[in-house]
Parts: structure tokens; sequence; C-alpha cells
């Protein structure tokens, strides 16, 4: 029986084939310019490969249609956030840069702060993980706002057609590079190792998992939201 590894796509997928060659993993058509979805590792006909939008890692692994995958922490609080699993097992983080989700207005915003927020009625967020912003806008307490779940560039978005974007980002220098404003920082971690509880339980995935759990380094540990007080 075939392990199943769910490899992402965008930009962790560099970080990820480097990690998985310190670990001895070598994979052929990920990162060499091949558009194709399913690589293969080098020596090893019993492991299938398949590259996924990040997004789509942790619902893979929770179904149970891959065994291994890995994913920035962002993607999988949004999932877990609104759909606690108990088939999704965290196994380590990854010895990869942490990133996390940040809430920011327009540079030009008259929100220049967390502060700036209390009272305003109606403020509209946009983010391509609407779990975590919802959960921020609920601890924040912000009288009537919208939640909008969008695909990609939200950073285009304020001021004009929403006054808040959470967005991914790995500090907030690459927040304001995105030309908007940090305000809060919501999430941070590094990207993680995870399994399916079922094939954990039930199959031998040593030969893969050994290789990954074994590297040097640790991640930066995972972090629950760092949601504000009532504004």
């Amino acid at each position: 029986m075939s392990i199943k590894l769910a490899l992402p796509a965008g930009q962790l997928a560099q970080p990820t084939d480097e990690l998985l060659r310190q670990a001895g993993l070598i994979v052929r058509g990920y990162t060499d310019g091949s558009r194709s979805y399913r690589p293969g590792l080098e020596g090893r006909r019993d492991v299938a490969l398949r590259v996924f939008r990040e997004k789509d890692i942790p619902i893979q692994i929770a179904l149970g249609n891959y065994d291994l995958g890995i994913c920035s922490v962002a993607w999988l609080k949004e999932l877990l956030i609104r759909f606690p699993s108990e088939a999704v097992v965290q196994l380590r983080a990854l010895p990869l840069d942490p990133s996390g989700l940040y809430v920011a207005a327009a540079s030009d915003s008259s929100l220049v702060s967390l502060e700036s927020l209390a009272g305003v009625p109606g403020l509209r967020l946009v983010s391509e993980y609407p779990t975590p912003a919802e959960a921020f806008a609920l601890s924040a307490r912000l009288p009537a706002y919208r939640v909008f779940s969008l695909a990609g560039a939200v950073e285009a978005y304020p001021p004009e057609d929403a006054d808040l974007a959470v967005v991914a980002a790995s500090s907030e220098e690459d927040v304001q590079e995105q030309g908007l404003r940090p305000l809060h920082r919501l999430l941070v971690g590094s990207p993680w190792l995870i399994a399916h509880r079922r094939s954990l339980e039930g199959k031998d995935l040593s030969q893969v998992l050994g290789s990954l759990m074994s590297l040097e380094g640790d991640g930066q540990p995972q972090a629950d939201l760092e949601l504000p007080s009532a504004l």
C-alpha cells in the first residue's frame, strides 16, 4: 500500500523541496519548472506525491485522501477552528521560516492602530482566511462588521472596497511591502507536518515519516490566535 504525501504549491514549494532533500527525499518534477501535479520520489515507487494549493492540504488530510501533508499554520488554523477534527494529527513544526496572519489597513487609512477600530460600525474585513478574521472581529467586538472571503490579492481591496484585510505575511515589514499598515499580529508559526490519524495508526509510514521527523532544527511552535480584548 503506497504512502500518499501532499505537497504545497506556491511560495512554500521551494522551501519544502529543499527540506525534503535534506531529509534524503529527492522529488523529481516538483520545483524544476515542471507543470505536473504528480511529481515522483526518486527511487521510491511506493510513495505517491501530489501537489495541491496549500489551502486544500489540511482538507485532504482530514478526509483521509492523503496520509501526510505539509502546509502553513494559517491554513491549518483555518480548517481546525471552523471544523475541529481529531482526524488531523499535528506531528511537528518544520524547520522553515515562520509566517502568520496580520490585520491591516490601507497605508493612508484613518485606521492607524488597533484602538482606532473601537466603536467604528460596519467595518468590512476581507481575507483568504475568513475563520480567523471572524474570530478577530468577534473578540474585538467590532460593531456590525462584515467578513468577506476572497481568493487572492486581498491587499488590493483597502481602502475603497474594504476597511481591513487579514493577510498572510512573515513580518510587519512584509505587510508594509503589500501597501498596507499592520495593526495587529493575529498568528505566527512555522509550517507543519500533519497526518491523517487512521493512516498514522494503521499504515507503515516510517519510510517517509522517519526521515522528516529526524530532521534537525525546530520550527516555531504553533501558537493560538492572538486575539485582542474587546475594544
